[in-house]
């Protein structure tokens, strides 16, 4: 998708993920309350991988106020909703894996700033902590971003229950009318937590039964069994407030009521994908590599066929970067990506990029001689983009050095084995030379 034609339509500046604005619409699917045919734009053609005009958020959040208006506690947990779909089908287990975690993410934009690029800060938004302490238990934000306040409540809530280390958590947030920038709006955050410190108590608990029906506390234990209770009496308000608010817009909106099952599993397989691919160019991650890489040389040993694997480094890519500039070394690791990709035939096929300049292909060939014919081709459709680097020693263009392994599946001894002689080839091109493919 060229986004380039999106953004001559586009009065705001910026960039949001598509994932992101699935997410923002999804967050509502769960109670059916708003039909997709009322936002501006065709959901099913948004890719989770393309990047979309700033603009697209801000009609996605005006279609939800317009659908949805005074319903704060919806709002609540359609934030909630949001961070759980974030956390179990997207990138989220790889961020946090606990509460202090989700507290510290937040913090000079790491999260949401990964998300909404272009432009500056204070037009697609930001977020920070002002002032925390973590033995007293709070943390005060100041956000800038264009999500309803409630929102945001919900969504930085979910984030510190997400994980059993928290006994109590309130959030509540203050926005400011007067700092707001057209639709971005200023909202001071503030989270009251209380850790859990006591893990013997939830022993003590889960022990108690009608045959036991007693257990001793000690005082520690019995002011954090008291705080556990507050917590579970908030989050019961909050479920009994969200329960009546929606039992009244889903009266009014009746009529508008669609079924979204099937979507919303549609856009959870979507994020998975997204998961394993590399964001920049769109291929596949390192992290699916090291999946895949397994089942392929278990496949191939129930009839011993050949496993060819082809480990690739962009020759003298740091200097590349260091005279053209890292913008224009991205646009060369997305070209070169798109290369391997397109030069790829077969099903089974599938090139990686493994990090950095650094790019891993797994593919079929039935002979050696078809497998170093491959690796060579690759080497060449990769000059034959023609990318001027001048201080590469091996050509006046940019090229890449390869290391070939094309073994029998029964003669692999392990995946580490295998990775290192790929690695050892690719090592004995660049002393060569670079340029070149070595087996």
């Amino acid at each position: 998708m060229n986004n380039s034609n999106h953004n001559e339509n586009s009065m705001q500046k910026g960039e949001i993920s598509g994932a992101f604005l699935l997410g923002v619409v999804y967050a509502f699917a769960e109670n059916n309350l708003i039909p997709e045919d009322a936002f501006p734009f065709n959901v099913n053609e948004i890719s989770p991988q393309e990047w979309y005009p700033f603009d697209y958020f801000f009609k996605t959040l005006e279609v939800v106020e317009k659908e949805i208006p005074d319903a704060d506690n919806i709002m609540f947990w359609a934030g909630v909703n949001f961070l759980n779909i974030w956390y179990h089908h997207g990138p989220g287990k790889e961020l946090i894996s606990s509460g202090l975690d989700w507290i510290y993410a937040n913090n000079e934009s790491g999260g949401y700033n990964s998300v909404a690029r272009g432009g500056s800060l204070d037009e697609i938004g930001w977020c920070r902590i002002t002032d925390i302490d973590v033995e007293k238990g709070y943390v005060i934000y100041e956000n800038f971003n264009p999500f309803h306040s409630d929102f945001l409540r919900g969504l930085f809530y979910a984030g510190c229950i997400l994980f059993d280390d928290m006994e109590y958590v309130t959030v509540e947030t203050i926005a400011n009318p007067h700092k707001n920038k057209g639709r971005i709006v200023y909202t001071t955050i503030t989270i009251n937590f209380r850790l859990k410190k006591n893990q013997e108590l939830d022993t003590k608990i889960n022990d108690l039964n009608l045959k036991t029906p007693t257990i001793q506390l000690n005082n520690d234990e019995s002011q954090s069994l008291a705080w556990q209770v507050k917590g579970l009496q908030y989050h019961s308000l909050l479920l009994k407030a969200h329960q009546e608010e929606l039992s009244a817009v889903l009266g009014k909106n009746l009529s508008n009521l669609r079924k979204n099952t099937k979507k919303l599993e549609d856009y959870i397989l979507l994020v998975e994908e997204m998961s394993i691919k590399d964001s920049l160019t769109g291929i596949y991650n390192r992290r699916y590599f090291d999946e895949l890489l397994p089942k392929v040389i278990n496949s191939a040993k129930r009839t011993n066929e050949l496993v060819n694997f082809i480990m690739m480094d962009i020759d003298h890519f740091k200097q590349y970067n260091d005279t053209y500039g890292h913008q224009m070394g991205d646009d060369v690791l997305i070209q070169i990506s798109k290369t391997l990709k397109d030069s790829l035939h077969r099903a089974d096929d599938y090139c990686f990029r493994l990090g950095g300049e650094e790019f891993g292909i797994i593919f079929k060939a039935d002979t050696k001689e078809q497998s170093i014919e491959f690796a060579n081709t690759l080497k060449k459709n990769i000059e034959n983009l023609h990318i001027t680097h001048s201080r590469n020693s091996a050509s006046p263009y940019v090229t890449a050095s390869f290391g070939l392994i094309c073994q029998k599946a029964n003669d692999i001894a392990g995946i580490n084995e295998i990775y290192k002689q790929a690695d050892d080839l690719l090592y004995t091109s660049k002393k060569l030379g670079r340029n070149r493919v070595s087996f």
